[in-house]
């Protein structure tokens, strides 16, 4: 695909491209909206399109989309006839899986602050005190921390793999969408994987042993035991603590939105209808799961469709 700079008319061959440019009449500058068609971004000045064509990202992609789009050699190969250009575009974002979450980011000294004041006090407080609910919601702030650390970071875009997504925050029903980021092999197209409740704490605890693995101290393993026999494998325990728990897990992503500089969600009306709020709250949850490049990967299993 060819653009003209002037203008920012697309064009499927360099050929008509030259047409174009040799017109005597000049390119209608007039034009307001100004899209970057590879990019999937919406400009509103010229001036900013014609600084953005020339970015390393977009010249990037533009070639990738050339060389895929119009080299005979490759388009009849039945392989990269089944490439998805949104699939090429997220590949040069470096985006990880939740399962392949980049732990190199790890802070030792932040690490050894979370064990030695939140999970070695719980786990000794947890011969005396039988109140497990709270010894248990005292561990999970420290992994939620780690979880942040790690998978809300601004500054860490590849390991924004994971949504908590809260269907309706104008009433007392507290219903949410976990989306974490999966691989699907059969199709090679990386997809939100929607889980519920108990799920996600399975991920959670899959993530933190794989910390565990990399950081190797004792403590942390004998506190992931603590949580995989009374949280984990316990389901009324769970239930019991999955307000307060889910209410933190809220906070954490409500923080991450706001930094990230997303629209807020949409202020639904006392009279509204069901069906009209679940509508808002798929436009929501669309701007939520799209990447910065303007790829939204497919959701499966959603109970809003």
């Amino acid at each position: 695909m060819f653009k003209c700079e002037k203008c920012n008319k697309v064009f499927k061959y360099q050929s008509e491209l030259k047409i174009h440019q040799n017109k005597k009449k000049p390119c209608d500058l007039k034009q307001t909206n100004f899209n970057c068609e590879i990019c999937n971004v919406d400009l509103k000045f010229q001036s900013e399109l014609l600084r953005h064509n020339k970015t390393k990202r977009c010249m990037k992609l533009t070639n990738i989309y050339n060389i895929t789009h119009n080299d005979n050699s490759i388009t009849n190969n039945s392989i990269t006839n089944n490439i998805n250009i949104n699939n090429i575009i997220n590949l040069t974002l470096k985006i990880n899986t939740f399962e392949n979450t980049n732990l190199s980011f790890l802070r030792p000294m932040l690490m050894q602050d979370i064990i030695e004041n939140q999970f070695m006090e719980c786990l000794e407080r947890s011969k005396y005190d039988k109140n497990i609910d709270n010894i248990l919601l005292k561990i999970m702030d420290g992994v939620i921390e780690i979880f942040q650390h790690l998978n809300f970071n601004m500054g860490i875009d590849e390991n924004h793999n994971c949504k908590i997504l809260l269907l309706f925050n104008h009433t007392n029903l507290k219903h949410f969408e976990y989306l974490v980021l999966v691989y699907n092999q059969e199709n090679g197209d990386l997809e939100w994987d929607q889980i519920n409740y108990d799920g996600f704490l399975k991920e959670l605890l899959g993530l933190m042993w794989k910390v565990a693995n990399k950081i190797k101290k004792e403590e942390f393993n004998k506190t992931l035991n603590y949580l995989t026999d009374n949280l984990i494998n316990n389901k009324a325990v769970q239930d019991s603590i999955k307000e307060r728990l889910e209410c933190k897990l809220d906070n954490l992503y409500n923080t991450f939105h706001k930094l990230n500089d997303l629209n807020e969600r949409p202020i639904y009306k006392n009279n509204e209808s069901i069906y009209k709020q679940l509508e808002l709250y798929k436009i929501f949850r669309s701007e939520c799961s799209r990447f910065k490049n303007g790829f939204n990967p497919k959701i499966n299993n959603t109970i809003v469709t």
